[in-house]
């Protein structure tokens, strides 16, 4: 569908050939100066649906964090079991990690690469890999049933876990430093540092009836008890984050790519 403009009149100078703009348009794309071209198919933000399409084990969840194991071959924490990526020219094989002590992963269970180690995050615990070999649950005590999103808080070499709506910094030997407790209505889903700041973007919790409406997005400065700012993202939920230029940039339910610009969100795309 092309839309004219408002007047629904075509611009005509009568010296070359008849033009004139568009309003807008659901199925062109008008991004290189000069084309008209079929804009790219839609894709679903968010599926929760299991994807075995890239390996013969059915244990193959949905990839949920990478890291760098050695020259050639990464670390695979799914949604169900960790595996082994072995890339080369010649070879590509993905195979479930069946070693002792391998983790049982989940749907909340998340992965970071700290300590020349690859962490991994089940229901209650976090286990990591070092050299080929799993040393299990060196760090426990997490809430069942809550995702266990982690990030490397680098400015203290320390590691960042969410917990139901608390976040968790552990040092080097997975002692617990310090604990960022938010109100008990956001559950925390994802984490990332930058600017010597972690970004947390969080959910709507069971007990939020009848106190929120949305999400909020906080950051956090490793020290305090409590968040450093705290901004409300117009939406029941995010779906991830990541580091950009010196902030945050976010994707919400309703498919916002939203740029944090330390005080609140400016739109960078509408999905």
């Amino acid at each position: 569908m092309i839309r004219l403009p408002l007047n629904g009149k075509w611009t005509q100078t009568n010296t070359s050939d008849k033009f004139g703009s568009i309003a807008r348009s659901k199925n062109i794309n008008l991004d290189k100066e000069g084309y008209l071209k079929l804009s790219p198919r839609m894709v679903n933000l968010f599926d929760s649906s299991g994807d075995v399409a890239n390996s013969s084990d059915s244990d193959f969840g949905i990839p949920v964090a990478f890291g760098k194991f050695t020259t050639g071959e990464m670390y695979i924490a799914t949604t169900d079991e960790p595996f082994d990526l072995d890339f080369s020219e010649t070879t590509k094989t993905i195979a479930e990690d069946s070693s002792s002590n391998n983790p049982n992963l989940n749907s909340q269970s998340h992965g970071v690469w700290w300590q020349n180690r690859f962490y991994e995050s089940t229901d209650t615990a976090v286990s990591y890999n070092t050299s080929g070999t799993w040393t299990a649950s060196a760090i426990t005590g997490l809430t069942s049933g809550k995702r266990h999103a982690m990030a490397v808080f680098k400015n203290k070499n320390s590691l960042a876990v969410g917990d139901g709506n608390t976040v968790k910094l552990y040092d080097t030997t997975h002692a617990l430093t310090v604990t960022l407790t938010l109100p008990s209505d956001f559950e925390v889903i994802g984490l990332a540092y930058n600017n010597y700041q972690l970004g947390i973007i969080t959910r709507l919790g069971g007990d939020s009836a009848g106190q929120n409406t949305e999400a909020y997005f906080f950051t956090w400065n490793g020290a305090s008890t409590e968040a450093t700012t705290g901004v409300g993202m117009g939406s029941y939920t995010a779906h991830s984050i990541t580091s950009y230029k010196s902030s945050f940039v976010v994707l919400d339910a309703s498919g916002r790519l939203l740029y944090f610009n330390g005080g609140g969100f400016d739109k960078m795309a509408q999905f």
